[in-house]
Order: structure tokens, then sequence, then C-alpha cells
């Protein structure tokens, strides 16, 4: 492995351990589970020579680095059906728009008529072909 190589698994490695404080702040047993997680992922790549497959590897590193940060969000019981969320500066907030109440919705596959219609995965298939694609 070269020396550039070897500086920037080092790297990807003390980058994960920096995101497990942040996004798991005060969850000693996250922190942890991270912890163990983090250095048995590493040595299971520890005597991997095939340049590829490194690369392939820190890849996979910095992708966990970025979703970690981008996707966990934590949150705390602060009273009874109340909780308080901690979101970070990373953390991704996706749009969300509105219902449309103008929609089209499609038909239900079953009525419910009294009791639940119960129907087998085959008879549901079966229906699904038999419609014309719209």
């Amino acid at each position: 492995m070269s020396v550039a190589t070897r500086y920037r698994v080092l790297q990807c490695f003390r980058k994960l351990h920096k995101t497990k404080y942040a996004v798991f702040q005060d969850d000693d047993f996250a922190i942890k589970e991270t912890r163990k997680r983090i250095n048995d992922e590493f040595r299971k790549g520890k005597n991997e020579t095939d340049p590829e497959k490194i690369e392939e590897l820190i890849k996979v590193a910095e992708d966990a680095d970025l979703i970690l940060r981008k996707t966990v969000i934590q949150a705390r019981l602060v009273g009874e059906n109340r909780y308080r969320l901690r979101i970070t500066k990373d953390t991704h907030l996706d749009d969300t728009y509105p219902f449309d109440p103008n929609a089209v919705l499609p038909e239900p596959l079953s009525k419910r008529k009294g009791k639940r219609a119960q129907k087998t995965c085959e008879e549901i298939q079966k229906e699904l072909d038999e419609k014309p694609p719209s």
C-alpha cells in the first residue's frame, strides 16, 4: 500500500470516529456499538493489497460517513408523547409537498364491505394482470 493510500485510509478511519461522536452525542451505547463496528470493518480490510479493492473500501467508508451525517437524527423523550429532536447542520431535510386534493388516486385492490375482503396474493396478481395498462 502506498503512503498516500495509507494516509487516505487513516483519514477515513479518523473521520468516521469523529462522525460517530457528532451523530450519537451523549448516547454511550450507540457510540460504543458504532466504534466496535468501525474497528471491525477496518480490521477486515487490513490485509487487502489490491489497489482497486482498497479504493472501493475507502469509497464505502466515505459513503457511510456521509449517510451517518445526513440521515441520523437523535430523539429524546422530554415529556409524555413529546420528543426533542437534535438536528445538526449536516442533516438533510427533504422538501415536503402538500397533498393535492385534485390528485387522481388509483382504485384500491379490494373494497371493504362489512368485513375486510381477504384475497390471496395470487388473486390480486390475476386482477392486476387482467387490468389493461393505463
